[in-house]
């Protein structure tokens, strides 16, 4: 039965408590913003630079 977010945030609330968990990955990368009580993710950083940029 694959995860859901919800059941792995009660898994880390459960064993983690208040501990913080920071998560590494050396894959593409990706933004992650907060916005409208949501986590936004995006991989497009390259283009988001350039469009500050302009």
């Amino acid at each position: 039965m694959p995860e859901t977010p919800e059941s792995l945030r009660h898994l880390l609330r459960t064993k983690l408590g208040k501990q913080k968990l920071i998560v590494v990955s050396n894959r593409e990368p990706y933004m992650h913003v907060y916005q409208q009580g949501r986590v936004q993710a995006s991989s497009n950083l390259k283009e988001k630079k350039l469009s500050k940029l302009a």
